[in-house]
């Protein structure tokens, strides 16, 4: 591993640590590129401060973003907590639900309409995980690890990043 990429580990991990014990700013503000193309400023710092392109920046958060992802799903299947075949139903709805979120953010909406039609579809959402038994909160839909911290504010629902942490 090179310097450069070393240092956007690191910084990137320290970022990640410091968002989640905001709650309310989250790793899904932090690494996603807003929907007119341009990067959050903490991406932009990171950059600049590590000499490094933002898109590489953010492809870090993004990666390190996944495999929290896929991770903390694999040990709710293991704890028992869901099933495999919930893990990829899940899975497949949060891609789905991204695509829908990625619509929105599209139309010339403004911030409260975008919050209004994207609150519909995390409400889909709670109502999708009920009839399918699924009772796990947490990632961008708040419950038991975020409330406004996930799915909430400005932010939500940007490219690039899932719903589980």
């Amino acid at each position: 591993m090179n310097k450069k990429t070393l240092f956007i580990t690191v910084g990137a991990l320290g970022v990640i640590g410091l968002s989640s014990i905001a709650g309310a700013f989250g790793l899904h503000a932090v690494a996603a590129t807003v929907n007119n193309g341009d990067y959050p400023a903490i991406i932009k710092n990171l950059a600049a401060k590590f000499n490094a392109q933002p898109a590489d920046v953010a492809q870090v958060f993004t990666e390190t973003r996944n495999q929290n992802r896929f991770d903390h799903l694999n040990q709710l299947v293991t704890d028992g907590v869901i099933t495999e075949a919930q893990k990829t139903a899940l899975i497949a709805k949060e891609d789905e639900i991204q695509a829908k979120i990625t619509e929105i953010n599209n139309k010339s909406l403004t911030e409260a309409e975008r919050r209004t039609e994207i609150q519909k579809v995390m409400t889909d959402f709670q109502t999708w995980k009920t009839e399918n038994k699924i009772a796990i909160g947490g990632g961008m839909m708040g419950g038991e690890r975020g409330g406004k911290g996930g799915m909430g504010g400005e932010m939500m629902g940007e490219k690039g990043f899932g719903m589980w942490e």
